[in-house]
C-alpha cells in the first residue's frame, strides 16, 4: 500500500489473502520460476470456499492505470482461490507472468474441482501482455478456463499466448470482449483453445502447437462475432 514498486526477491510467499494493487502499482519479481506467490487456506483468510474462489492478485478497476505484474509465478494447490483478477486499463502490463494450478486428487464434496478461471480479465481489463504462459494438471471443471476475458473494451493485446494443458473442455475464452489482439498463439493437448464468443474486433495472428483437435471439433470456435480476423495457423495432423 505504501510503495509503487515492490520487488520480491527469490523466493515462495504464502499467501492467505488478496494482493489488491493499486493503479500505480508495479510488482516486479526476479524472474516467474524463482518469485512464487502461493496462496494458502487459514482461518480467516480469503481463499476457504471453493464454491466462491477469490483472486490471489487484483487490480484497481481503472482505465487509466498503469499497473504493472512482472517476473512472477503463482501457483495454486486450494479451490477456493484463482490467481489473478485484472481490470487494470490500456496502459498497463502483464509480462513474464506463469499461473499454474495442480489438483492431484479427484473431486471430493471437501474438495470440488476448479470451475472458475484462473485468470480472469473483466472491468477495464487490457492493456499489454508479454509471454502470458499457464498450465495446469489434476482435476478442473469443464467449464474451467486458464484465462477468461469477459465484457471488455480494451484494447487488449498479447504477444505470445500460451494456455495448455487444461483438463477441462476448453484453454482460453474470449466472451463479449472487443478489441482483443493475439499475435502468437500456442497450446498442447486434444483439448480446444480458443472460443471467441459474442466479441468484436478481435485478431488472431498466427497459431502452432502440438494441440489437436477433438473428433468433430477445432481448436478456435468463433460465435456471433462479426469483426474478426484469424490467420497464419499451422495445423498438426
Amino acid at each position: 500500500d505504501e510503495n509503487e514498486i515492490v520487488f520480491l526477491p527469490q523466493g515462495v510467499y504464502v499467501v492467505s489473502r488478496t494482493l489488491k494493487l493499486r493503479p500505480r502499482t508495479k510488482l516486479i519479481g526476479l524472474h516467474r520460476s524463482f518469485s512464487l506467490l502461493r496462496p494458502v487456506a487459514v482461518e480467516g483468510g480469503d481463499f476457504n470456499d471453493a464454491e466462491n474462489p477469490q483472486p490471489v492478485i487484483r487490480t484497481a478497476d481503472d482505465a487509466d492505470a498503469r499497473t504493472v505484474l512482472a517476473s512472477v509465478g503463482l501457483v495454486t494447490t486450494v479451490p477456493g482461490a484463482f490467481l489473478v483478477h485484472w481490470r487494470a486499463g490500456r496502459h498497463s502490463i502483464y509480462r513474464g507472468v506463469n499461473t499454474s494450478c495442480y489438483f492431484t486428487t479427484k473431486p471430493t464434496p471437501e474438495n470440488p474441482a476448479l470451475q472458475h478461471p484462473m485468470v480472469l480479465v473483466s472491468g477495464n481489463g487490457g492493456g499489454r501482455w508479454d509471454n502470458f504462459h499457464s498450465d495446469s494438471s489434476g482435476s478442473v471443471h469443464p467449464d474451467y478456463r486458464h484465462i477468461q476475458v469477459q465484457d471488455t473494451r480494451g484494447p487488449l493485446a498479447f504477444y505470445q499466448c500460451n494456455p495448455e494443458h487444461a483438463r477441462s473442455g476448453l484453454e482460453m475464452e474470449l466472451r463479449g470482449a472487443r478489441n482483443v489482439s493475439i499475435y502468437g498463439l500456442k497450446g498442447e493437448r486434444p483439448t480446444p483453445i480458443l472460443l471467441v464468443r459474442d466479441c468484436d474486433h478481435i485478431f488472431v495472428s498466427g497459431y502452432s502447437g502440438v494441440a489437436i483437435p477433438p473428433d468433430r471439433e477445432s481448436l478456435i470456435r468463433v460465435e456471433r462475432t462479426p469483426n474478426y480476423t484469424i490467420a497464419n495457423l499451422v495445423d498438426r495432423p
